[in-house]
Parts: structure tokens; sequence; C-alpha cells
């Protein structure tokens, strides 16, 4: 039977466990990884950052701050970030998965899916493979890609952090921050 949200992925042998950053929440996969998780929360934040491919390195762009930004003077490429929270494990606290804008768009299609069936993806547990994705046009980058499991849940909806005593004015769910048909993407 199984669940019928998928997005295209090639599973590895076994689960993998997050790379988690020694100096912060950030959390990533290698690529060929296999991990799961749960999101806290579905629409990500947004930021631009500069790439610089050598040393696989993201600095942030301090433009959009009103500052002058010595990235951008040395044409260090620039990237669109989304971050999104999630729960990488079971008793796990949030923490963060950044991602780029195809990912994002595969990330925000399958959740649409989700909520246009009346279910929250919050409550879901997600198998993430990093690897390659195809983009809108056809083309293929590397990514991560989503495949909902019916496997139990790590937080249930009571436990999730917009639910705590300090934040009582979240809604239940998330709903994306924009219609993706009409991003210009």
């Amino acid at each position: 039977q199984g669940c019928k949200y998928k997005h295209q992925m090639s599973m590895t042998a076994g689960y993998s466990d997050w790379i988690k950053s020694k100096q912060s929440k950030r959390v990533w996969l290698a690529d060929s990884m296999t991990a799961l998780t749960q999101f806290a929360y579905i629409n990500p934040l947004y930021k631009v950052m500069h790439w610089y491919e050598k040393d696989s390195r993201r600095v942030k762009c301090w433009i959009d701050e009103g500052k002058r930004c010595f990235h951008c003077e040395k044409n260090v490429p620039q990237i669109k970030e989304y971050t999104y929270g999630i729960y990488p494990s079971v008793g796990s606290e949030i923490h963060y998965l950044s991602t780029t804008l195809s990912t994002h768009t595969v990330f925000q299609t399958l959740f649409r899916q989700i909520l246009d069936e009346g279910k929250n993806p919050c409550d879901i547990l997600f198998k993430v493979n990093r690897g390659k994705i195809e983009v809108v046009a056809g083309e293929s980058v590397n990514g991560y890609s989503l495949e909902a499991t019916d496997e139990p849940m790590f937080k249930s909806e009571r436990d999730h952090h917009y639910l705590q005593k300090e934040n009582t004015s979240c809604p239940k769910i998330w709903c994306p921050p924009y219609d993706l048909s009409m991003a210009n993407l």
C-alpha cells in the first residue's frame, strides 16, 4: 500500500544520520545520503547568500541590510537560500535545513499536494534524499527530494514548537508563503 506522496528519490540501504554543524543547529546530508525527518514548519526563512564553490562555503550577503558587501564587490555568485525547521530524530529540538530554490520548489509542490488533501505536512515523517532532482526546465541538479512515509512522526502535534506557551498565536497548519504558480521561478 504505502504512502502516495513521492518525488523522485534513489534510496540507499538504511538511513543515515544527519550531518550536524558544530557551530549551529544547521543539518545537511552528503550526496546519496537518505535520512528521516519531520518538518517543524513548511514556510521557510529566506535569505540571499554568497557561494564559494572552491571550499563549499556560504556567507551572508549584506546588501539587503543596506550595508557594503565585500562578496558582491568581488562578484562572488549569489544563491537564494530557503531554511526549513526540522526535527531530525525522535525527541530532538528543531534543527535547520538550508535549501536552494530548486529544492524549495520540490518541497513546496509536495506540501501543496498534501495540504490540498486536508492533511498537515508537519504531521508526516519524510524520507529525505540528497542527490539529483529535476527542475522545472527538465535539467537535473543537486538537491533534496522527499518521500512521505507511513512511519510514526518524531513529535506529536501537541509537542510542536508553535504550541508552546510563549508562542500560542501561531496557526495549526503552516501554509506556503505564496502560490507557486504565481512565483517568478
